[in-house]
């Protein structure tokens, strides 16, 4: 199975430069409906990349992520590192379920 990032040509170059993909704040996001619901206080120490899994093109997605002019780009789905985080972990932000992420806890902090 196969994910799906559109992105800016100036974007690609730079994954290819530093062969690491750029991960947002949550709260920087366009779509605000992508932070509904989670704690105000956490909505600045979350980050993520947008991806999709449907291997169709979408001009939305075009258009949104690249203005048109960018392309398209496929990973395997699990092509990153896992950790998996315990509850408490994150300390006292708010957020109590185990997680996953590709990021360490030393990373995080």
């Amino acid at each position: 199975m196969s994910i799906f990032h559109y992105t800016s040509i100036k974007s690609l170059a730079l994954i290819l430069e530093s062969k690491k993909i750029r991960f947002t704040r949550l709260d920087s996001q366009d779509d605000l409906k992508e932070i509904e619901g989670l704690p105000e206080n956490l909505k600045s120490y979350f980050f993520i990349s947008c991806w999709t899994e449907d291997s169709e093109e979408n001009l939305s997605l075009w258009s949104m992520y690249t203005q048109m002019k960018g392309i398209r780009i496929e990973f395997p789905k699990e092509f990153y590192l896992k950790y998996t985080h315990k509850e408490g972990d994150y300390g006292n932000w708010g957020y109590t379920k185990e997680t996953t992420c590709p990021l360490s806890i030393d990373e995080i902090r």
